[in-house]
């Protein structure tokens, strides 16, 4: 805390549940998912993981481009992106949905520590124009922390639930110096 001298103890943990991945029935069980509300003006985009490596990552793409243009078609007016239970994965998913929600090039890390780029990226010409809402929790990791954060500074969306289990200065259980 500000002004102290004096460390704070902390008790350490005695017993610990991972329930990172899992999702109430509620919930899309499916990694990614796209639902119309009846009223016609809005989606609901549910990732559940951005972990889509190499030759996997072509299922990922296909899944937001095929997204974008129905969101289109439909001409929705509001999109709610429920990013809960992300592990995270290849700042390349996030990247990618960053293109269909951004109107101006963006810097995705700010140094190449990480072998990242330091280009900025272009966004996609066809961007969503309606109202933005994302849904976050606890068990936000990795790559869901890099895109959130640029999500807040950028004032894309209006951001519903808890802070995430991580933020822009890790990844891959590596903090950035």
């Amino acid at each position: 805390m500000k002004g102290k001298t004096k460390t704070i103890g902390l008790q350490p943990l005695t017993e610990y549940e991972n329930k990172f991945q899992e999702v109430p029935e509620y919930l899309c069980q499916e990694p990614l998912c796209l639902k119309f509300l009846e009223d016609g003006k809005t989606a609901n985009m549910t990732i559940r993981t951005f972990a889509y490596y190499g030759n996997r990552f072509p299922e990922y793409k296909k899944f937001i481009d095929d997204s974008f243009k129905e969101l289109d078609s439909k001409k929705i007016k509001n999109l709610v992106i429920d990013v809960r239970s992300n592990g995270g994965g290849p700042s390349d998913a996030g990247i990618y949905l960053l293109r269909y929600l951004v109107e101006n090039p963006f810097t995705y890390f700010s140094s190449a520590q990480f072998d990242e780029s330091e280009e900025p990226v272009t966004p996609f010409k066809n961007t969503f124009k309606g109202k933005l809402y994302f849904i976050v929790d606890g068990n936000g990791g990795s790559t869901t922390g890099h895109f959130m954060s640029l999500v807040k500074k950028m004032n894309l969306a209006t951001l519903v639930g808890e802070e995430l289990g991580s933020n822009h200065f890790c990844t891959g259980g590596q903090k950035r110096l």
